[in-house]
């Protein structure tokens, strides 16, 4: 009869006996182990086979391994370091908050330091002859938030200054100007008298809120499409391939191989949402682009059907792009559409679109009324010295500054010193001489200079003209500030 050997408590430390019977200490130990393990009611098979066995048991590793997780020190647990890293970003955001509250608490200045910053920004755009106003808008946890920027610039100083973080109680057009021009008078410290005297510029994204009277081009140019017949079957042929795509990995999964056979690449995209002009442009260009893929998949389909609810959705899209389908593609892959006539009376197909362009081109002029004056954005090349002639410099922008000129006397006016009384003809004589002056020192030396430069040795003799440098500087080209404003807020501001 065999017995227990003592040594083999040297091998299997957790092996113990009782009442001549074996128990694994380490699997009794832990409320999850298996009930019915012989080493957990006891085993009397005195055989070093059956320790060897236990040990190796998904019951046993399981057990070991959580009274390892259990004496571990605080935090070396496994499990806690996942978690760690896991979180370690929101652990961070919390560090960043923290410590610049700890540091507002103990300074005991954070609303003198605000104030006193209000002041300097007031101050400076009290001082810059004109000034435009950046926005933009996110929603954070349902609430509607405005982040503004305002631009300006004084003697060839361009900054870009932080207004104000609003709150909306609806993002509508009204509520936007609203606080928009509230957060100018407030923090901007400009007078509701004078709230748009100096105001020459706004940039927003291209949300239909921040459009103003531009809002309806997209609504405008699905009006005017619905007049066409076929549009609207396009449009729903386009959605049914994107929806049959979407809603089945499997379809995915298939079109996909049929794409790299074909040396291919993509995914119908669908057609709508709240930009439909580049959407239904890139939904056809994609369906373009995979055509042959698509047809291969849809022959599959006919072949090898995986239901019969696809198989006759890929034989009704077959007929829909059998018909059209291979000329028009290749009508587009060449170009030749760009060189086409629509006027001649032998294209009966595309003289059903003069009257659908000529009701758009109608359309958008009614609502760019103002597109006449939007010119001078063609006239500010000057203001790259780069690009100032090398030669033949002696009428160079003229014509472009006096139109300038014209467009902007209304604002050019108030910030001019009293004694000038015409200032389209005093900026033209300081234009004159300032490039005359700039020229005869060496040729090109304006390519290495920049405007604050200009502004600090020639203010005194082309301060009128420089107004003009300074108004059309700060005229924004992009909300792109306010876009990287929002993104150092995520580094304070906490997503919980």
């Amino acid at each position: 009869m065999r017995k227990f050997n003592p040594s083999w408590q040297h091998i299997f430390p957790w092996v113990k006996l009782v009442s001549k019977k074996m128990f694994c200490d380490v699997c009794m130990n832990n409320q999850h182990a298996d009930k019915t393990s012989t080493f957990v009611k006891g085993s009397d098979n005195f055989h070093v086979k059956s320790l060897c066995k236990h040990v190796l048991s998904k019951g046993h590793i399981k057990c070991v391994a959580n009274a390892k997780a259990r004496s571990a020190p605080p935090g070396t647990n496994p499990a806690k370091k996942a978690l760690q890293v896991l979180h370690e970003t929101e652990f961070e955001k919390m560090y960043v908050l923290f410590r610049v509250s700890h540091s507002s608490a103990r300074k005991e200045d954070h609303f003198q330091t605000t104030n006193a910053e209000h002041l300097n920004l007031a101050s400076e755009l009290s001082a810059a002859p004109s000034h435009s106003v950046m926005t933009d808008g996110t929603t954070d946890l349902s609430v509607c938030e405005a982040e503004m920027f305002v631009r300006y610039c004084n003697k060839g100083k361009l900054s870009n200054r932080f207004l104000a973080l609003r709150n909306l109680d609806r993002a509508n057009a009204e509520n936007i100007a609203k606080v928009v021009e509230d957060s100018l008078t407030k923090v901007g410290g400009i007078p509701d008298e004078d709230l748009y005297n100096k105001v020459v510029g706004y940039s927003a994204d291209g949300a239909s809120v921040n459009m103003g009277c531009h809002s309806d081009v997209e609504l405008a140019f699905k009006d005017i499409l619905k007049k066409c017949e076929n549009q609207l079957q396009v449009v729903n042929f386009l959605n049914n391939i994107y929806t049959f795509y979407h809603t089945s990995s499997l379809n995915r999964s298939m079109l996909r191989v049929s794409s790299v056979a074909l040396g291919m690449k993509g995914i119908p995209t669908r057609v709508g949402s709240t930009r439909w002009i580049p959407h239904t442009y890139t939904a056809v260009q994609n369906m373009w682009s995979l055509y042959p893929a698509l047809l291969q998949h849809f022959g599959e389909l006919q072949v090898n059907p995986h239901s019969a609810d696809g198989s006759a959705k890929a034989q009704g899209f077959l007929c829909l792009m059998k018909k059209p389908g291979p000329k028009l593609m290749e009508l587009l892959n060449d170009g030749k559409h760009h060189d086409l006539n629509l006027e001649e009376d032998n294209n009966s197909t595309f003289e059903r679109f003069i009257p659908i362009v000529n009701d758009l081109l109608e359309t958008l002029k009614s609502i760019f009324t103002a597109a006449g004056n939007i010119e001078h954005l063609n006239w500010i090349g000057f203001l790259n010295l780069r690009s100032w002639p090398v030669k033949d410099w002696s009428d160079f922008a003229d014509e472009q500054i006096t139109m300038l000129l014209n467009h902007y006397k209304p604002y050019l006016t108030p910030a001019c010193p009293d004694h000038v009384e015409d200032v389209v003809a005093e900026s033209l004589v300081e234009w004159d001489g300032l490039k005359s002056t700039i020229y005869r020192r060496c040729i090109g030396s304006a390519k290495s200079l920049n405007w604050e430069q200009i502004n600090n040795e020639f203010c005194e003799t082309a301060g009128v003209f420089l107004l003009l440098v300074d108004l059309l500087l700060s005229i924004p080209a992009h909300s792109v500030e306010c876009e990287r404003g929002f993104s150092l807020l995520k580094v304070i501001k906490p997503d919980w």
